[in-house]
Formats: C-alpha cells, structure tokens, sequence
C-alpha cells in the first residue's frame, strides 16, 4: 500500500496524470470549435445566399453630361514598311461635370433571414438636381460650338451593381428622359 501511494507522490506520476486529464479536456474543447467553425460557415453561406437575392454594395457616380462632337481624329498606320499618320473626320466626346449638384438620399435597412440567421440589407432612394453648363473657354478644348452635336447629348450614370435598381425615372427640363442600360 505505502508503494502505491509513494508512486502517485512521484513528480513523473503526477506529470502523467496531468497529460491524461489534459487530453480528456481536449476532446470537449474541440467538440466546442467544430460547432462554433460550424455555425460561422453556415452563417457566411446564409448570408451569401441572401446577398445573391438582394445587391452587393453599391456605388453610384454621376451624372455626367455627355455631348458627342464632330472632331478631326489622327490615326496612326503602318503602310508599306513605313509608318503613317492620317488625320480623318469622326466623333469625340465633351464630358461635362454638374455645376451644381444636390442630391438626397433616405436609407431604411431591413433584416432578411434565412433559417436562423439574420441579415442586415439596405434600401436606398436616391433624388437630386443637377445643372450643366458649357465652359466659357471651350476653344481651350479644341472644341467648337458649331461641332458640338447637342441632340446626343447623354446623362450618364455609374452603377456598381445593376441588380439593386428596382425603380429609376430620370427627367429634364420636366420631361422624363429614356434610360438604358
């Protein structure tokens, strides 16, 4: 009996009986980050599936006014072994900035759930004004007034994701203008 005793006093007894508990608490323990791995990937697919029905973030740009202009256009080729510039007629753009600009935008975030997880997403409706001018030193462009071709003037917008537009009206002037894609 004093043996046995003597044995569990040792310092390498007592060092096994350590490691053993310390391998019977690491089962629970890894049991416990198998569940928490679990449910973060579950809640990253359930929140991927909800973002595929609804839109990534978004980022508008714009507007922009855009008026094609006729203008002379060099174009460089390679002719007979020598290289040779041409100048040509054709189109260039004028891309002008709002002079003023004012926009309003109302947010209402919305919870979407899948299972029994929950996602935050948002709505957003956008509305402003814009005005355009010509620049009084439009010669300083190499534009003329009388090449510009007003009747294709375009309002341009940049959207980073088309999926989150559910509704858009665009006027002018009062009359509400075509939007394309």
């Amino acid at each position: 009996m004093e043996s046995v005793a003597q044995t569990i006093r040792s310092p390498g007894s007592k060092l096994v009986i350590v490691i053993l508990v310390a391998m019977l608490l690491v089962v629970p323990l890894f049991s416990v980050w198998l569940l928490v791995y679990d449910r973060e990937t579950q809640s990253e697919t359930a929140r991927v599936s909800i973002a595929e029905g609804w839109a990534g973030p978004q980022t508008v740009a714009g507007p922009l006014l855009v008026i094609p202009y006729r203008a002379e256009v060099e174009e460089t080729v390679e002719e007979g072994g020598r290289v040779v510039t041409r100048t040509r007629p054709g189109e260039r753009e004028l891309v002008l900035a709002p002079t003023v600009l004012a926009l309003e935008t109302d947010i209402a975030p919305e919870r979407r759930a899948r299972s029994i997880y929950e996602v935050v997403v948002y709505r957003a409706a956008l509305s402003g004004r814009a005005r355009f001018a010509l620049p009084d030193d439009l010669d300083r462009y190499g534009v003329s007034r009388e090449a510009l071709m007003l009747d294709r003037a375009e309002l341009r917008f940049g959207l980073s994701d088309m999926r989150g537009i559910e509704r858009a009206e665009l006027s002018a002037a009062g009359a509400p203008l075509a939007l394309r894609s």
